[in-house]
């Protein structure tokens, strides 16, 4: 969580709680909360437990995204007063989440970006923007995510890739023409 809050706070500062509390919240919690059998806290749920399961990750993942409950979930917007109030506490808790004690830094190793291969990705994912974003649409419905939480996090890649292609588009022109110099 420490290098994504890192990663995030440089290009996305405004989605940097949302990015973090959804990462946490998706790929962590809510699975163990939604699936206790699948992670060893109990053996098996009970029909009728595990719905109560489904709407208790509900309520963490939109509080991990900072998101209200809307229209596509009105039987939930009560719980929206809950969301406002623990917010600043959730907040607090992600940021201790994403601190390193004093002393103490990520070694990351460097990581060679191949210039082509994500020029490829790129041009993939944005000529199957249009599906991908109603599959992802689709895995939201189908797995009772909050909306459009999957779709944001998506739209912040494409947009990471835009801004990339940009820059490298900007680095590409100012670089003088083979045989030419810059005078």
């Amino acid at each position: 969580c420490v290098e994504l809050r890192h990663a995030i706070s440089e290009r996305f500062p405004q989605s940097l709680y949302s990015v973090v509390g959804g990462f946490f919240f998706l790929r962590f919690v809510c699975p163990a909360i939604v699936s206790p059998e699948g992670f060893g806290v109990m053996e098996k749920v009970p029909n009728s437990g595990r719905r109560p399961l489904i709407l208790i990750s509900k309520i963490l993942q939109n509080l991990g995204n900072g998101v209200q409950f809307g229209k596509k979930e009105e039987y939930m917007a009560p719980l929206n007063d809950l969301i406002v109030h623990y917010l600043p506490l959730i907040q607090d808790f992600f940021d201790e989440l994403t601190v390193f004690p004093p002393g103490q830094e990520i070694e990351t190793p460097p990581v060679p970006v191949d210039n082509a291969l994500l020029e490829k990705f790129h041009t993939v994912t944005v000529y199957a923007k249009d599906r991908i974003l109603e599959t992802i649409s689709a895995y939201e419905t189908a797995y009772d995510l909050p909306a459009g939480s999957e779709t944001n996090l998506f739209i912040q890649v494409l947009n990471f890739l835009e801004m990339s292609k940009a820059a490298d588009t900007s680095k590409q022109s100012k670089k003088p023409a083979k045989g030419r110099k810059n005078k």
